[in-house]
């Protein structure tokens, strides 16, 4: 995305990554077990919430926009 280059299959492989990771943090969140973000959990010990399910969710209904715009 930084270099510019906005393919249709990139936004689509970015709505599917962001899709099923969002379903991921939500069965997380619904179950309330603790879990550290991927991200940089390791690091900071940051934990997962309602922020990385509006972040991943967020990603994705972005791509898609961008698709329909291209």
């Amino acid at each position: 995305m930084l270099t510019g280059i906005v393919a249709p299959w990139l936004l689509w492989s970015e709505f599917l990554v962001m899709t099923f990771s969002g379903i991921g943090v939500a069965i997380k969140v619904l179950k309330r077990e603790p879990f550290q973000c991927v991200c940089l959990g390791t690091f900071l010990k940051v934990p997962l919430t309602t922020i990385t399910l509006i972040e991943d969710f967020g990603m994705a209904i972005l791509a898609i926009i961008m698709v329909l715009l291209i």
